[in-house]
């Protein structure tokens, strides 16, 4: 019986996310962040909407990405998360309108939407 190791070329975003993952020593808590890698092309605007309570699953950000939310209720609040479900920033909206965050370092985060109504978040990438 041979074994094959196979090898690819990745984006370091992608890299970063299995290394990551590959260092949770939990195996469900390894599988649902090995599960919730997504590979989303560079320079796409990506853009979210819900209702209430929601999230967004793990994505890569650069260095001066811009996240814009947007809220159509009276409470808006976003936990920005790391790639281990760490809370990293909390961006909050009181009343309708729109607010913006810009990432000052690239990597991989993921966001917990707590709403009243109605949100939108937007990332664009610089």
């Amino acid at each position: 019986m041979s074994s094959t190791i196979a090898t690819a070329e990745v984006p370091d975003a992608v890299a970063q996310a299995i290394m990551t993952c590959r260092a949770i020593e939990g195996s469900d808590q390894r599988l649902d962040c090995f599960d919730a890698i997504q590979v989303v092309p560079s320079g796409e605007a990506r853009h979210f909407d819900g209702f209430g309570t929601g999230s967004i699953p793990q994505f890569h950000a650069k260095a001066g990405t811009v996240v814009e939310y947007e809220s159509g209720d009276a409470i808006l609040l976003i936990d920005l998360l790391d790639a281990r479900g760490e809370v990293l920033r909390n961006l909050h909206r009181a009343g309708s309108g729109i607010g913006r965050h810009v990432f000052d370092r690239s990597g991989l985060y993921k966001m917990r939407v707590t709403a009243t109504g109605t949100w939108q978040i937007r990332l664009n990438d610089p």
